[in-house]
């Protein structure tokens, strides 16, 4: 009976680890949508004498852009209960993929909550929660994925500890350049030196990450992207502190789409470090 059940269940979980994989794809697709959307309806607002603010963006482009907002944030609650209930019912049930749903659970819960006092960008811990929320939710989906989609491999611990801490480094990053940027629509501009300067140090810890993967064919690709992803962050930032007053946002939206990237990337690294399969 073990030697006729055995191999469906192996092809069961197979099933369940390709379908998580692809709701983990599909998951971060769609944050990163979402990110895409708030950072370019962000940086182009405006906020006047009176504390109301106006959009720089035209009317089209606006309603658009809050419109593809709005669905994929609809899209992302569906994809987290999807995954939710592939998780929690499939048997076996690695500690990983669970982790990285209750994660994508409690984030997608606190980011809804956030959204009702986003409008109008009147808080500065509400730009900063939806910055660092919506980037731990995309690369939660990324862990999701990358968890359900890896096969078993040995482990490197200290490759592993160095892609996470080169991560919580970004976070730390992005949660200064959220504020900077909040700070900067009302003509505050004290954080922006701060941000510039731990954004080389974050280079330097990510490439430190990135450097022991080169010749590895199963991290190469991340670690490439590692290094693609800060190369464009540095240049964009360069040439927002060579560009005259008022910068391009174009520029700082490039440099944010960057640092998603980096996210993803080092999520990658850490847990294909860790010799998945768990």
């Amino acid at each position: 009976m073990a030697t006729a059940t055995g191999p469906v269940d192996t092809a069961r979980a197979a099933r369940t680890a390709h379908t998580l994989a692809r709701v983990g794809l599909w998951g971060a697709l769609l944050t990163l949508a979402i990110l895409a959307a708030s950072v370019l309806l962000r940086l182009t607002t405006l906020i006047d004498a009176d504390g109301a603010a106006h959009s720089r963006l035209p009317e089209l482009v606006e309603t658009m852009a809050r419109l593809a907002h709005r669905i994929a944030a609809m899209g992302v609650t569906v994809i987290a209960l999807l995954a939710a209930m592939i998780a929690f019912t499939a048997r076996p049930a690695p500690r990983g993929r669970i982790a990285a749903v209750a994660l994508i659970l409690a984030l997608t819960v606190i980011l809804a909550i956030l959204g009702r006092y986003t409008p109008g960008y009147k808080a500065a811990a509400v730009t900063l929660g939806n910055v660092v929320g919506g980037m731990l939710l995309a690369c939660s989906f990324w862990w999701l994925r990358e968890s359900a989609a890896s096969p078993a491999a040995p482990s490197d611990p200290r490759a592993a500890a160095l892609a996470v801490i080169a991560f919580v480094a970004l976070l730390v990053q992005s949660a200064l350049g959220a504020l900077s940027s909040a700070m900067a629509l009302r003509g505050a501009h004290d954080l922006e030196a701060l941000h510039a300067t731990t954004g080389v140090a974050l280079a330097v810890l990510a490439l430190f990450a990135a450097f022991p993967h080169r010749n590895r064919a199963r991290t190469v690709l991340p670690a490439r992207a590692v290094a693609i992803a800060v190369g464009f962050q540095l240049a964009f930032g360069a040439w927002m502190a060579l560009s005259p007053d008022p910068r391009p946002w174009v520029l700082a939206w490039l440099q944010a789409m960057m640092a998603c990237v980096l996210g993803l990337a080092l999520v990658c690294l850490a847990v294909r470090s860790r010799g998945t399969g768990q």
